[in-house]
């Protein structure tokens, strides 16, 4: 377990996206479709739907590959949220600016509870909770890597200031860490600018399949809670000391 102490919250917030996602079967047809009724049926405030390009794949395809069984096919605007839907996925993630894991947390469970109650999802597959940050540093390599507890060698090569792309799957406990990072990156402002630096994404997931789907329901907040500290605290433990002095973290 980490030993890093963990701020309350930081002045510079860097986050610049979030994605809960629960894979799932069904022992219905036409899944997506039937998800997307029960979420105008039981939520407010929706949005139009907006149907991703990989629904217009075939069906066959899409269940032949592994690589696109859990993929969304529409994508809905809930307030403050946005709703991915697949046949053997939901997917739940944040507006910026980010509410809060408190809130957040509330969104999930509200989603996930409009399944559990129309009876779709016959067993788990996983849960994961993905958090992207965004890290202002130019197109400066160096002050990039900087900002991260990395050592990385090559060869003989110590990478100190080079483009680096990496992705590393770290085993902890009974979580999965997907980690990368990207030392140069650009994002696109909501004004149209255009910024560069470096991003770390940390995706933390459980892989264990669960066929005990009252049971995760009834447990929902905790697993939650659980997942989201795993998170965290990989996040924290992948930063500098400057990295973290920079983003002004703040202690209760």
């Amino acid at each position: 377990m980490s030993t890093v102490k963990l701020p309350s919250k930081l002045a510079k917030e860097p986050l610049v996206d979030v994605m809960f996602e629960l894979r799932f079967s069904s022992h219905k047809t036409d899944v997506s479709a039937l998800v997307i009724g029960q979420l105008f049926t039981n939520l407010t405030g929706l949005g139009n739907i907006e149907q991703l390009p990989i629904a217009h794949l075939p069906q066959q395809i899409r269940d032949s590959d592994p690589n696109l069984q859990f993929s969304a096919l529409s994508r809905i605007v809930w307030g403050r949220y946005v709703i991915l839907i697949g046949d053997r996925s939901i997917g739940v993630g944040c507006l910026m600016p980010y509410p809060g894991w408190a809130e957040f947390r509330i969104a999930i469970k509200t989603v996930i509870d409009v399944l559990y109650k129309a009876d779709l999802i016959k067993s788990i597959d996983r849960h994961s909770i993905k958090y992207v940050d965004f890290f202002v540093t130019g197109e400066n390599n160096a002050l990039a890597l900087s900002h991260f507890n990395v050592d990385l060698r090559i060869g003989k090569h110590v990478v100190k200031a080079e483009n680096t792309v990496m992705r590393v799957e770290i085993p902890r406990g009974q979580f999965l860490h997907a980690v990368q990072l990207i030392s140069t990156a650009h994002i696109q402002e909501s004004s149209g600018g255009i910024r560069s630096g470096a991003i770390l994404d940390v995706d933390t997931l459980t892989t264990t399949p669960n066929n005990d789907v009252a049971s995760f329901v009834t447990g929902l907040t905790t697993l939650l809670d659980d997942i989201h500290l795993a998170n965290k605290q990989m996040f924290f433990e992948c930063l500098s000391e400057a990295g973290l002095s920079n983003l002004e973290p703040q202690y209760e």
